[in-house]
């Protein structure tokens, strides 16, 4: 019982850790004392840090048994807390070289990690973006989400939302009006996605073998970076896709595939195009009823006869999400919702029930189509 009331002390070192650039310094083997010359700290603290992280795997320390580094420590990054470092290195060597005052070692294969001799955050034209980071996932969960759990109590005495109580915004609104939250909070979504949707496109395929064959055009809507979009747009590249979200979510996208164009808009205001399928990818579980009513409907209409609504989300009478469904009242005043809510939703816009298919470990498809 005792370990529950500080486990969150893991969680916002291992978070600060990554607010401070720490993972990226020690891609390469540095010091302590280097790390914090370059980045300002103080060197007592960071080497309690620096002592937890190599605790837990983070990291480790490089000596052997015939060059030992007497007063200075050399740390490096394990796989471990590679996946919390924005940026690897370009190059890949079965073995390399690190050289040290009075010390030259042969350290055995690192395959994320080339030769290196200075002790500083590595250039980024020396590295490439980290495919596989988690970074900013763990960055943003120790920020405004973290203070709004702090006041959960307003929430379960109210069933109002904390965040809004403290911050006198919902959610959105807030990120919209500040650059470096929003995208944060998109590259967390993104990489989140990045693992959820990594295998849509076979997912689909083994739905309705003949989709690649047919004219459409399908619409991601509110699809963020377009993690989801992109995937499916490489493998159909004969079909149109649109990504559309608000205009200032879409100037974090990266670049996209031939056959996806970016469209910024309101998706609380009517579409201004016309889409033979949609996706809706874990969005509406963002919203009260009273949004995604609004955001249904304006689904429907830009729908055709017989266009089909494609849904992912969480379905709570299948998994337990209860902890999720209280992150989800206090940031928005929603929750995580049951299959007989999304079909009672659905079928007041006149949605027609197709289909239902487990996704993954935690995600449900469901499939509607316009009368």
């Amino acid at each position: 019982m005792q370990e529950l009331f500080t486990q969150y002390w893991h969680f916002l070192a291992v978070q600060n850790a990554c607010k401070i650039n720490l993972f990226e310094a020690f891609i390469y083997a540095n010091t302590v004392k280097n790390f914090c010359d370059k980045a300002h700290c103080n060197p007592k603290a960071v080497q309690f840090l620096i002592h937890f992280l190599t605790e837990q795997g983070y990291l480790k320390t490089i000596q052997t048994k015939k060059y030992r580094f007497r007063s200075k420590n050399w740390y490096i990054c394990t796989k471990k807390g590679i996946e919390l470092s924005e940026f690897i290195p370009k190059s890949r060597l079965k073995t390399r070289k690190i050289y040290i005052p009075h010390t030259k070692i042969r350290i055995p294969k690192r395959k994320n990690c080339i030769p290196h001799t200075k002790t500083r955050i590595p250039k980024r034209k020396n590295c490439i973006p980290n495919p596989q980071s988690w970074k900013n996932a763990c960055i943003l969960w120790g920020q405004e989400h973290l203070t709004a759990w702090q006041n959960l109590d307003y929430t379960l005495k109210t069933g109002k939302p904390a965040f809004n109580e403290l911050y006198k915004s919902n959610y959105f609104d807030y990120l919209a009006d500040k650059p470096a939250q929003l995208q944060n909070y998109q590259q967390a979504m993104g990489e989140y996605a990045r693992q959820d949707y990594a295998e849509v496109a076979i997912f689909l395929t083994a739905l309705a073998p003949k989709i690649s064959n047919l004219p459409f055009v399908v619409a991601d809507i509110g699809g963020g970076l377009g993690v989801l979009t992109q995937n499916l747009a490489l493998a159909y590249p004969n079909i149109k896709f649109i990504l559309a979200d608000l205009p200032e979510v879409l100037a974090f996208a990266p670049n996209v595939a031939p056959n996806v164009k970016l469209y910024p808009l309101d998706f609380f205001k009517p579409l201004p195009f016309v889409a033979d399928a949609m996706i809706l990818a874990r969005v509406l579980h963002d919203w009260d009823d009273e949004k995604v009513d609004i955001l249904l409907k304006n689904c429907y209409d830009a729908l055709p006869i017989g266009g089909k609504l494609y849904i992912f989300e969480i379905m709570q009478d299948e998994i337990s999400a209860n902890l999720l469904c209280l992150n989800m009242l206090l940031m928005c005043q929603s929750h995580e919702r049951s299959s007989s809510e999304y079909l009672r939703l659905l079928t007041a816009h006149h949605f027609i029930f197709i289909d239902k298919k487990p996704f993954n470990s935690l995600q449900t498809l469901l499939i509607f189509e316009k009368k």
